[in-house]
């Protein structure tokens, strides 16, 4: 199973499948991790550049035992329910257990760019 990420479009062409500043579900490609899978419903699915799509953060982290107070943004709650993909200080996605970290909700979200992220 593939992580499934919430993203929003930032490129302004529109090419009959996809609308800019919708929000979409997309997939890492398993081989070239520059490529997002979008599934379009049912069968149909795509291929698109990682760099046309922001992550919309709206939800921080602390994470005191390796970066101490620093919020750090969450891109996705996990499908196991028990953990965050966020991204460190490195620019690098990195994974945390609920346990382990401090939520902080956003009174306002923002937007990275998905090709800054670096995918471990």
């Amino acid at each position: 199973m593939y992580h499934t990420f919430q993203v929003v479009r930032n490129c302004e062409d529109y090419d009959g499948n996809m609308i800019p500043n919708e929000l979409y579900s997309v997939q890492e490609h398993p081989i070239n991790k520059d490529l997002f899978y979008v599934n379009f419903g049912g069968q149909d699915e795509a291929l698109y550049p990682r760099s046309e799509f922001d992550f919309l953060i709206t939800t921080e982290l602390i994470y005191r035992q390796y970066f101490g107070d620093i919020q750090l943004p969450i891109i996705s709650k996990n499908y196991n329910g028990q953990s965050f993909t966020f991204i460190n200080p490195d620019s690098q996605q990195q994974l945390a257990y609920m346990a382990d970290v401090t939520v902080i909700p956003l009174e306002e979200a923002y937007r990275i760019n998905c090709g800054t992220v670096i995918k471990l």
